[in-house]
């Protein structure tokens, strides 16, 4: 009989439909079968009931115990036929609760064998049946027989065997006791036992769980335990038409139709309900948690914790819950985009449901439904602004104070000093590095009060209420360097205007340099490199020092080297690049920045023997470069090896550097970019520009243009 099956592929199978997180979830998966096969009883029994029992086997450790079977009896219809196709066929849609296709796998994702015995009554005739599943042979070893018993009664045994459990979930077995197992399932189905109760003058069946090991415990859920709600009532949920307009855009359109959710609040001690929550529900079973209470998940009022439920037609429908039954496959109004809208599933005339409608209604509806949380949640709120106001502690801190809903004036005010601490002592680290930084200031140097002022900027910008004030002043800044950067370009500055001191001369390109790395200096406390690269700020480096003096990590730059090499590889040891970086071992940076009226085109080899020495008389080695000739004036047909960027400067990249003595070795590779100053200003006006629009100051930094 076997081989009449439909074929499927388990392994398949099971990655579609995915593990679910909570380790509970096969017997579950087991139990909701049950109450269904017992819901199928064409005459309820005031007898019928289920058995949960879990078998523990002990370890050599005698404190730890291991699950070895999982056993689910109930008093339900049985296999019967109709039953038994229902569950060979996968991802069956058809009417009844069991048949989502997700049940039967998750019991395969926990366990590796499960056997199932069952009897049933057809035609008055109670015939027998048992089978196996696997992973390999989904149904095996069938057999079907007629009971020689003919008052034999309806029953169905599934058994879980061989657990494929990981770590934690040993673990959590491990420690799970008769009495928690017994609460997480009567919250499980808390709305499932409340409603069955209205249906039979019987209610729910009787739930009897035992934990097997040397001895054995029981607990027993009966129709005299379930609890009701503390309230019920109804929301409504619109409909929604989506229409795609030529501008590219979404309009979303709520229509008159709606659909009924039905909701249930129920109120339970802390002892017997471990969490907070609100649920969406599938055939009367928590499907998707909804982080919507005004109460945190371990709080409890006055001894209590709430679970509140949603559930109606729409959240039955089988095409509507994910596979693994641990979801709600509703569209977001975030996920849809424009193709999205002009796909099939969004027809201008179909209406639908989005999962954005049935929040909000829910979220509307809260402050009804637990309207004294609301009421206590609004005390609080102006308790904790009280309290904060009176010490000084500010809104900030208030909301990251984890504050409890049932917490007393006392206990809030401890928290919100204890929050300010720890703000305080990360704000006390951050001023640590800085006045740690103070020994690398020498008042002997210039540039030395530019440096202790930038550091006092720095701290003061620690102060809470100023951060935005400071950031508009870092950012105004930067916008002047860039805009004294264009007027050097133009020739606009008054030192540029006012004659020459009798016997000097006055150098663009000196201004240049200094304006963006001061020369002479070997630190980069105080630069705006940043008009280049951001990154560069972070980098150590020195502007215009001879290659001997630069000093890299505490060593010399180059190693020491003779006279004889000096003379035979005619290098130039007093060579000073205008800006040395070192980013990172076996690399570094080179700038070479030129007059406006310089033409660049002639001194692309310049930064290239620069190359060439440091990349064979490094004391440690650097082979990889990356270099920059900035200036204003070049010819790009002159550059017939470069490449043109997006920016519209040039790059010519992988440029070998030979080894000295041997040409024929490679002792390293540059990168050479000429850049124009007119682009560089421009490119940080885009970027300064972008930060005062997200600070609200567009209109302050032309003003600050302007002054200049």
């Amino acid at each position: 009989m076997s081989s009449d099956q439909a074929r499927i592929n388990i392994e398949g199978a099971l990655e579609i439909v995915k593990k679910s997180k909570n380790p509970l979830t096969p017997i579950y998966e087991a139990m909701t079968n049950s109450l269904e096969s017992i819901a199928q009883i064409e005459k309820p029994q005031k007898d019928s009931e289920i058995v949960l029992r879990l078998f523990f086997e002990p370890t050599t450790d005698q404190r730890k115990r291991l699950l070895s079977s999982v056993e689910i009896e109930d008093s339900g219809t049985g296999f019967t036929k109709s039953n038994l196709d229902r569950f060979k066929e996968f991802f069956d849609k058809s009417k009844g609760f069991d048949n989502r296709g997700s049940g039967r796998l998750q019991f395969l994702h926990r366990f590796s064998t499960v056997e199932v015995e069952s009897v049933s009554r057809e035609s008055q005739i109670p015939k027998g049946l048992s089978f196996t599943c696997d992973k390999t042979n989904f149904i095996s070893n069938e057999k079907q027989w007629n009971e020689t018993n003919k008052s034999s009664s309806p029953k169905t045994i599934v058994t879980l065997k061989n657990p494929i459990l990981n770590k934690k979930e040993n673990l959590f077995y491990n420690n799970l006791d008769i009495e928690t197992l017994t609460n997480e399932i009567r919250n499980h189905f808390l709305l499932r036992f409340y409603l069955d109760s209205k249906k039979t003058k019987f209610g729910p069946p009787k739930i009897r769980i035992q934990f097997i090991e040397d001895t054995q415990e029981e607990r027993i859920i009966s129709s005299e335990n379930i609890q009701f709600p503390e309230s019920e009532g109804q929301i409504q949920v619109p409909y929604i038409r989506v229409k795609t307009l030529d501008s590219g855009k979404i309009e979303w359109i709520r229509t008159s139709d709606f659909e009924v959710l039905h909701w249930a609040k129920f109120k339970t001690s802390e002892q017997m309900l471990s969490k907070n929550s609100i649920y969406l529900c599938s055939k009367n079973i928590p499907v998707q948690a909804l982080n919507l209470l005004p109460i945190k998940k371990g709080e409890h009022i006055d001894g209590y914790r709430y679970q509140t439920v949603f559930y109606g037609d729409i959240l039955d429908k089988a095409e509507n819950v994910s596979d693994a039954v641990d979801a709600f496959k509703f569209p977001h109004k975030k996920d849809v985009t424009f193709d999205a809208a002009n796909d099939l599933f969004f027809e201008d005339d179909q209406p639908f449901i989005l999962m954005d409608e049935i929040t909000n209604s829910i979220s509307n509806e809260l402050p009804i439904i637990h309207k004294e949380l609301q009421k206590l949640k609004a005390s609080q709120d102006e308790a904790i602004a009280n309290i904060s106001a009176l010490n000084g502690i500010s809104p900030e801190i208030a909301l990251k104070s984890n504050i409890s809903l049932t917490d007393d004036d006392e206990t809030i005010t401890k928290k919100l000093y204890v929050r300010q601490a720890e703000h305080l002592a990360q704000q006390g680290n951050e001023v640590k590095i800085i006045y740690e930084s103070l020994r690398d200031l020498n008042p002997i140097e210039t540039g030395y009060s530019e440096s202790l002022q930038d550091k006092i900027e720095r701290l003061n910008a620690l102060v809470d209420k100023q951060n935005k004030e400071e950031l508009s002043r870092y950012v105004i800044r930067r916008e002047m360097v860039s805009k004294i950067l264009g007027k050097i370009l133009n020739n606009e500055l008054s030192y540029q205007k006012s004659p020459a001191p009798k016997g000097k001369r006055k150098s663009p390109e000196g201004l240049i340099h200094d304006l963006i790395f001061k020369r002479k200096t070997n630190s980069n406390i105080h630069n705006d490199l940043w008009i280049l690269n951001e990154e560069y700020l972070h980098f150590e480096g020195c502007s215009d020092l001879p290659l001997t003096e630069i000093v890299v990590n505490g060593i010399p730059l180059l190693r020491e080297v003779t006279a004889e090499q000096i003379e035979k590889f005619g290098v130039k040891l007093d060579r000073r690049p205008d800006i040395f970086l070192f980013p990172q071992e076996g690399q570094c940076v080179l700038i070479e920045l030129k007059a406006p009226n310089v033409d660049l085109s002639e001194h692309t080899t310049q930064l290239l023997r620069y190359c060439n020495l440091i990349s064979n008389l490094a004391t440690n080695p650097i082979n990889r470069f990356f270099c920059y000739l900035i200036g204003e004036k070049f010819n790009e047909w002159d550059l017939n090896e470069y490449h043109p960027t997006v920016s519209g400067d040039f790059i010519k990249n992988d440029i070998p550097i030979k080894k000295y003595g041997d040409h024929s070795q490679v002792s390293g590779s540059a990168q050479v970019e000429i850049i124009k100053l007119s682009s560089l200003v421009e490119r940080a006006h885009k970027r300064n520009q972008s930060f005062a629009e997200k600070l609200g100051l567009p209109e302050l930094l032309k003003t600050a243009s302007l002054e200049l």
